[in-house]
């Protein structure tokens, strides 16, 4: 499936709405869920991260080829040493089974933003 440049911008629109609300703007649909390993950063860092993620706007060619904003990574110095985290939003059905087929339609689309250590990519 080719998406144009009109498209493109579309789902960067519709994953930054998402991703800087963390899920709380119902007008673009899904989940977002953290993976096990961020619990060693406790309540107040998961916190942090989570505004980080919200907040990241470090969209470039080389790390965003796509223009989709669908994928993000930071250094977060919680502890020593400083740990990279990573996040992503990936686009399904309305069941989160399958990809979504209209990955701009909001009404049949629904996003999973995931944050994680890179070990669990």
């Amino acid at each position: 499936m080719s998406i144009d440049v009109q498209q493109a911008a579309l789902i960067a629109r519709q994953n930054d709405i998402f991703r800087m609300s963390l899920g709380s703007d119902k007008s673009v649909p899904g989940r977002v869920v953290r993976t096990a390993s961020l619990s060693v950063f406790g309540a107040y860092g998961i916190l942090a991260i989570m505004r980080r993620v919200s907040a990241h706007a470090d969209f470039t060619p080389d790390n965003d080829p796509y223009g989709h904003h669908d994928y993000g990574s930071f250094d977060i110095d919680l502890c020593a040493p400083p740990q990279k985290i990573c996040w992503r939003i990936d686009l399904y059905d309305q069941d989160y089974r399958w990809g979504s087929e209209a990955p701009t339609d909001l009404s049949q689309t629904r996003r999973v933003l995931t944050v994680m250590l890179p070990q669990d990519q």
